[in-house]
């Protein structure tokens, strides 16, 4: 075998590993996810979301300090993650069905990562205590049944 045969047989191994490497290769797929800011009513945005557009706004702001900010381009944002855990909770549906949402768009893996992150934010002692509480004793618990019943006709 002389030089030449050896180059040609060099090169037609690197031709084939390349299009092996090609054919294993599968390219990301991007979704392109729609604003349900700009897309919902006020009464649709509430139906998919259990929340209305400012309530959604201030929950943002107050998880943001837990949240963690996206590290590359095609990472998550906070309003994306919540957007998606909170159609998650509402829909009661699967994982995989809240990422073909086209609000979402997503794999059921980013839905999985956005639930835990969004649900763990929610969970944090700091967050709870503001919004959590619990009568303390007897007296208190009356009183909460009795604000309770006033305002819905339901026992307490």
């Amino acid at each position: 075998m002389d030089d030449d045969d050896i180059i040609m047989l060099m090169l037609i191994d690197d031709v084939e590993e390349a299009a092996e490497q090609a054919e294993n290769n599968i390219p990301r797929l991007y979704f392109q996810r729609e604003d349900p800011f700009l897309m919902l009513s006020e009464v649709n945005f509430i139906k998919h979301f259990r929340l209305n557009k400012d309530s959604f706004i201030y929950l943002c702001d107050e998880l943001t300090p837990f949240l963690q900010v996206r590290q590359r381009t095609s990472g998550l944002d906070i309003k994306t993650k919540l957007l998606v855990t909170l159609l998650f909770y509402g829909q009661g549906s699967y994982q995989a069905v809240t990422g073909s949402n086209f609000f979402c768009g997503m794999s059921q893996s980013s839905v999985c990562r956005c639930i835990e992150e969004v649900t763990n934010a929610l969970n944090r002692p700091e967050f709870i205590s503001r919004w959590i509480s619990f009568p303390r004793n007897i007296e208190e618990l009356s009183q909460r049944r009795a604000r309770f019943f006033q305002s819905t006709g339901i026992p307490g």
